[in-house]
């Protein structure tokens, strides 16, 4: 067996990230407490405070982040480098660095969210993926429900949980059961 990457989904800044970074550090352990590897976009806000989260529990985390170089990653985008075991430096920007983030994950668990979270959420979605939604977490992630439902399309691979422990774990087991997409 493998150790599963998930991949963390938040609000980098703003509001929605204030509201996440308690539960994505909650996430964040959890995923290491139950044997998978934190993977984010190399970025603050709860991505960060997952891969801390991660890496309270001696975690594996690693980052994608949207820069050509650490400096670039550094200076730039101003992203923090630390509690990363690995950071790819893909170059890609944002939405490109988004995309491979989500092809190499087995999983997603969305938490909080702005505008990136939604891009992340929806190429998971038409990726097949399985996602975790972790409710009641803030930002545009409360709206993820409506979404799905206007949308006409059904819940796809969605697994929604209140409570960080047990989402983590029903995603795990999606994965263990039916497999990375």
């Amino acid at each position: 067996m493998f150790d599963p990457k998930i991949c963390i989904s938040g609000a980098a800044a703003g509001v929605a990230s204030q509201e996440g970074q308690a539960l994505g550090f909650a996430i964040g352990r959890e995923i290491a407490v139950q044997g998978g590897i934190v993977i984010t976009g190399a970025t603050t806000g709860v991505p960060y405070a997952a891969v801390q989260g991660a890496k309270s529990v001696h975690g594996q985390t690693i980052g994608f982040s949207p820069a050509h170089s650490l400096l670039e990653h550094t200076h730039k985008y101003r992203l923090p480098v630390d509690y990363h075991d690995i950071i790819f430096f893909t170059g890609y920007d944002y939405a490109g660095r988004d995309v491979l983030l989500i092809d190499l994950a087995d999983a997603v668990i969305m938490v909080s969210g702005r505008m990136g979270s939604l891009h992340e959420f929806s190429t998971a979605f038409e990726r097949h993926k399985i996602i975790g939604l972790l409710l009641h977490s803030g930002g545009l992630s409360e709206l993820v429900p409506e979404i799905l439902e206007q949308a006409h399309r059904g819940n796809g691979r969605v697994i929604m949980h209140a409570e960080p422990k047990e989402l983590v774990r029903l995603v795990l087991a999606a994965v263990e059961e039916h497999g990375a997409s």
